[in-house]
């Protein structure tokens, strides 16, 4: 079970049903905000690296990948989206589809804790001083085996973050791999939402895929990273 975290926005919400997105979809009509796709809003691995010297030697440094409990809501997610996370040749974990897919379909969630910009350069960039609230969620983190490299964070806008690296938290989609945009190996891609006002509330920004080609039962679900990430 997750254990207590010292902040109190973090997004724990399963893959968005089809009469929510809908709804979610005409809420930004009206608004003027249409669902837009990205080729990615990662952090550039480059700008990372450069930012996160003094963690190379951490236990939970871009190198290191925790064993994920079974029992995490990442694993749990997968078993009710149809979805098996299984080890790949060559690129770790990944996610195969047990259903077919077809093109246009709405296929899961990037989802998990909602960070700000300066809990981003505290907690992952160390370009800010750590507060206690930020100790705790390390500690955490760290008592749970959950990793810190910061290799799944969404830049949404607006100064925030999803970030998909805790498995307690996050859903399957964060075991999806790259795959070039020029090749039939993709078949995914994005979709999103920016936080917006819905006319009683803040709703906080939305991350999910769709399939651009039918896909296969046992075909693994791949998208395109974007360049920046690799920059």
């Amino acid at each position: 079970m997750m254990a207590a975290h010292a902040r109190q926005h973090i997004i724990m919400t399963r893959a968005i049903p089809q009469n929510r997105l809908i709804c979610l979809i005409i809420c930004s009509l009206l608004l003027g905000i249409m669902p837009f796709s990205v080729q990615s809003f990662c952090i550039p691995r480059k700008k990372q690296q450069q930012q996160q010297q003094q963690a190379q030697q951490n236990n939970n440094n871009n190198d290191h990948r925790p064993i994920l409990s079974l029992t995490s809501f990442s694993h749990c997610s997968a078993k009710d989206a149809d979805i098996d996370i299984q080890k790949t040749e060559k690129k770790g974990m990944g996610a195969f589809a047990l259903a077919p897919v077809l093109s246009g379909e709405y296929v899961g969630e990037y989802s998990g804790e909602l960070l700000t910009l300066k809990e981003v350069e505290s907690r992952y960039w160390k370009t800010r001083k750590r507060t206690k609230f930020d100790r705790r969620w390390i500690k955490s983190r760290s008592q749970r085996n959950q990793g810190t490299s910061g290799d799944y964070l969404f830049d949404m806008g607006d100064d925030l973050f999803i970030d998909g690296e805790d498995a307690d938290v996050s859903t399957w989609c964060r075991f999806m791999n790259h795959a070039p945009g020029t090749t039939n190996e993709c078949n995914l891609e994005t979709r999103c939402t920016r936080k917006m006002w819905d006319g009683e509330k803040n709703v906080p920004p939305r991350l999910w895929f769709v399939a651009i080609r039918d896909v296969k039962v046992g075909e693994e679900l791949l998208y395109d990273y974007g360049d920046a990430y690799w920059d």
